[in-house]
């Protein structure tokens, strides 16, 4: 088990094998993860995490991801029930930059809508009022739910207190990159 520290986005975790043929359950499998189809993708053990980015793990594995659903993942290297259960509760990441590249060379736009975003460019971005302009607080989670995406807002006037927002409320507006910033109106509703 080699140990790395070339940082990797977590992407989701394996869960239990399911079926003869070498699938897993997966825990938070979303349109991202799909987007990889087709590429290499490292199965990991964290021994170090910060906002859903690792810095220090022990690879497991690099496999080129076959399938992804919602609830399971395959991958063509992985072709038996045995061999999947030696990847249970192994994290599936992929390359920062090499995430960074792919938005890079899928945006349009120099400023795109939240549900546009990555999740791991989400977090710690800070988090405006639209009217005032003044800091609300900053992006400290995003949990996909199945059909709908909550993103953690922990509040800077009130220290400890966070607030879940779904990634489609249609408050979210003018995300700035270059700036760490996104505003959001009507968030008192929450």
């Amino acid at each position: 088990m080699p140990s790395s520290t070339e940082p990797l986005v977590i992407l989701a975790r394996l869960g239990a094998p399911h079926g003869v043929r070498g699938a897993l359950h997966v825990n938070n499998a979303g349109e991202h993860l799909r987007r990889l189809v087709g590429n290499s993708i490292k199965a990991v053990n964290p021994t170090g995490e910060t906002n859903g980015i690792l810095t220090q793990y022990f690879i497991k594995g690099d496999f080129t991801l076959k399938r992804c659903d919602m609830r399971s993942v395959e991958f063509a290297e992985v072709t038996t029930r045995e061999a999947a259960a030696a990847l249970t509760n192994a994290y599936l990441a992929y390359s920062l930059e090499s995430l960074r590249a792919l938005v890079q060379s899928e945006r349009r736009e120099k400023n795109p809508h939240m549900a546009d975003l990555w999740y791991f460019e989400m977090i710690g971005l800070t988090v405006l009022d639209y009217e005032s302009g003044e800091p609300i607080g900053s992006i400290a989670s995003v949990e996909e739910m199945g059909r709908n995406t909550l993103v953690g807002v922990t509040l800077a006037a009130q220290v400890g207190i966070a607030i879940e927002i779904p990634l489609d409320y249609p408050h979210w507006q003018d995300v700035d990159l270059a700036q760490r910033q996104v505003s959001l109106s009507a968030w008192r509703d929450f």
